[in-house]
């Protein structure tokens, strides 16, 4: 598990590993039947204060959600119905958890 973490590779962990990774950090929890837009829902899940923020941080590459480099903050966030949790990582070293 350790591997996937420092690899860049927490696609190829299960839901339940990764409540097991990351069980120390802070989890927001959100309704997965909202629809949101990709900077609304880091806002949410308070990777940053602001919407300016958070567009320099994806503008400059520093935002990956689920392993996916985010490249445009109004793109609409898909989450699939068996999903539990969703990882975001801002940075090399900050992890958000969203519990859905």
């Amino acid at each position: 598990m350790n591997k996937a973490l420092f690899d860049n590779q927490l696609d190829q962990l299960s839901d339940q590993e990764k409540l097991v990774v990351f069980a120390s950090f802070d989890k927001v929890e959100l309704d997965r039947n909202q629809s949101f837009m990709v900077i609304d829902f880091l806002l949410q899940a308070k990777v940053a204060d602001s919407k300016r923020i958070l567009r320099e941080l994806i503008a400059q590459g520093s935002i990956q959600i689920d392993d996916l480099k985010i490249t445009d903050p109004q793109a609409q966030l898909n989450v699939r119905k068996d999903q539990q949790l969703t990882v975001i990582k801002k940075g090399k070293k900050n992890y958000f958890i969203v519990v859905w």
